[in-house]
């Protein structure tokens, strides 16, 4: 069973700059994400939201095309490493140090959320995501698949696990509009690419996503709704 808190661990991975782990070249490297780098252009532009930032090559990437971001990751020394890579005045970026699994996204915050090499622990957090998405907000996501697993993962090493199994993210999506969907062999490692945009408001309120009818979020019916309602359909 593990012993090493999960801060600790991605601190060592950050502090040496190498790892026996090869998938972990990825978080390591001074570039973006193949998925960001070729999509960008497709994100809604504004107030950003970078989940798992590691050293923040993304959330960086971003704030040069004019986005303002924050970026949250476990490790401290990813934050350290990250601010120091903050070129100019003209970003606008912040990195904060944080438990993902128990952050306060809040509601309707971003227009934009990078989930990069990431991978939710509990399905809960989907649902937080998309609720902390304003309407018309878009979401993007790159992990492997279970194909480049090259350890054994139990349940204590949860923080390790950023491999996604098939058509896992479909499932966990439901509601948002798939705007683009890759699984596939990629720079030679399988993984899945993923990018979904959150209907605006008209959309949520004409089609029922989300099922916000049964939903906390939706307002009550008063009688005096009901009554109102009930003359309009007489018309």
């Amino acid at each position: 069973m593990s012993t090493t808190s999960p801060n600790d661990y991605w601190n060592q991975v950050y502090q040496t700059n190498e790892s026996k782990n090869q998938n972990y070249s990825q978080f390591l490297k001074n570039s973006p994400t193949t998925l960001l780098a070729d999509h960008w252009e497709e994100l809604k532009k504004g107030k950003a939201l970078d989940i798992g930032c590691g050293l923040g090559n993304d959330s960086l990437y971003l704030s040069k095309k004019g986005f303002d971001v924050l970026g949250i990751d476990i490790s401290d020394t990813a934050k350290q490493k990250a601010e120091k890579n903050i070129s100019g005045p003209e970003q606008v970026v912040q990195f904060k140090t944080a438990d993902i699994e128990l952050h306060l996204f809040g509601l309707l915050q971003y227009d934009t959320i990078l989930m990069n090499y990431y991978r939710p622990h509990n399905n809960r957090l989907y649902q937080e995501i998309i609720k902390s998405l304003k309407f018309g907000g878009t979401l993007m996501i790159e992990s492997y698949l279970v194909d480049e697993v090259n350890e054994v993962l139990g349940k204590e090493d949860d923080y390790k696990n950023f491999y996604f199994k098939h058509n896992e993210l479909l499932k966990n999506l439901a509601g948002l509009r798939i705007t683009f969907y890759r699984e596939g062999t990629v720079h030679g490692k399988t993984r899945v690419q993923c990018i979904a945009q959150k209907p605006t408001d008209k959309d949520v309120e004409k089609y029922n996503l989300f099922n916000m009818a049964g939903s906390t979020l939706a307002p009550k019916k008063t009688a005096q709704m009901e009554l109102a309602e009930s003359l309009f359909k007489k018309k």
